[in-house]
């Protein structure tokens, strides 16, 4: 199992896939893109049904990540994950419970869960390694994701939980400086897809989280 600090660092630049978006332009190179401009970490997030398509996307991605010693997960599809060899996986609350979610993918592998404003760590917090706190701001790249919980939900969180969070919803280059130093990680969907450049607004992204979190740090 990966030691808390070491899981801490492997989340803070946390880019998350869209099925729609990244289609419309080259998924692969969008990823690679994402890691050289220093994601640490890649979750693959597809819903539907499995594909040919969606699993060699997700082995390549795998490759991709262990190149470079990116941490990939898969968010949700428990075939998908096992499928391609994830290091993690990422689950809601409404998707594959807690316990058999461990129990499906060991105790070597990281389990991740999301959290929003109006959920409660009703759940065996023991068996989850990091929490997805969200949506910090508006969003319109996940339609069931809850209304805003905005910046100090993310304090009270890993006050609660005691082991890494990542903010997720609306986070941008423009917003990125004040949800920083409440959370061990940014998670991005939107603006990494629709960027013109994702390597250089992952860079511009890394940049701004970093001279943030020395506020605290």
């Amino acid at each position: 199992m990966i030691k808390q600090s070491e899981l801490s660092n492997q989340l803070r630049i946390y880019v998350i896939t869209d099925q729609h978006m990244y289609w419309k332009k080259n998924p692969i190179d969008l990823m690679w893109q994402s890691i050289n401009g220093g994601a640490t970490c890649i979750q693959l997030r597809h819903k539907g049904e499995l594909s040919r398509h969606v699993i060699e996307f997700g082995r390549c991605i795998k490759k991709l990540c262990d190149l470079k010693g990116v941490l990939f997960i898969v968010n949700d599809h428990i075939t998908l994950f096992e499928l391609v060899n994830a290091d993690g996986f990422h689950v809601g609350k409404n998707d594959l419970n807690i316990v058999e979610a461990r129990l499906r993918i060991g105790h070597r592998k990281i389990l991740g869960r999301t959290l929003g404003k109006d959920d409660t760590l009703d759940f065996p917090t023991a068996l989850v390694d990091y929490l997805g706190v969200g949506p910090i701001y508006e969003t319109s790249s996940k339609r069931d994701a809850g209304s805003p919980c905005g910046v100090a939900f993310p304090d009270y969180a890993r006050a609660q939980f005691k082991k890494p969070i990542v903010a997720i919803g609306g986070i941008t280059e423009k917003n990125i400086h004040e949800i920083s130093p409440h959370t061990d990680g940014v998670a991005f969907i939107s603006s990494v897809a629709r960027s013109s450049d994702p390597l250089l607004t992952i860079q511009n992204m890394r940049l701004k989280f970093y001279e943030a979190q020395k506020v605290i740090n």
